[in-house]
């Protein structure tokens, strides 16, 4: 869209050149146009209007591939956002499951240090019975 409208002003300016005026001014893209003649003391400033009104065409222009620059880069962006949190939510699973992990692994130390305690209270009670059984025979022997 910027050459054509750098040919275009430069078709104008040689309009201008020529007879005071040019038909392209009626562009839709201009927005209006202009009589067809002007007097030499307001050519310049037209012509300036003109050039105006057509870089601000090229400026819209810019603008519009600016902003699907900057959509692309929202998107990227974003991709990048939404991996970075799928990432994150994989980190928790697997904190989660880690978690359970420990627990059970826990419980299990838990039920094993109850076996041994009890195991420990059984060897105890078979010691101090068997004391007490032999101390009864020595006592039975010496009486």
């Amino acid at each position: 869209m910027a050459r054509p409208a750098v040919v275009v002003l430069s078709v104008a300016v040689q309009g201008f050149r020529r007879r005071g005026g040019h038909e392209n001014f009626h562009l839709p893209v201009l927005g209006g146009g202009s009589p067809p003649c002007l007097p030499s003391s307001e050519r310049g400033r037209f012509l300036g209007n003109f050039a105006d009104r057509l870089s601000r065409v090229g400026v819209t222009e810019g603008r519009e591939r600016e902003g699907e620059k900057e959509r692309a880069r929202d998107r990227k962006r974003e991709r990048g956002a939404e991996r970075e949190r799928q990432k994150e939510r994989e980190r928790d699973r697997e904190r989660e499951r880690e978690g359970a992990k420990r627990k059970r692994q826990i419980e299990r130390d838990r039920e094993r240090e109850t076996k041994e305690r009890e195991r420990g209270r059984e060897r105890q009670r078979e010691t101090e019975r068997g004391e007490r059984e032999r101390g009864e025979r020595e006592r039975a022997r010496a009486e």
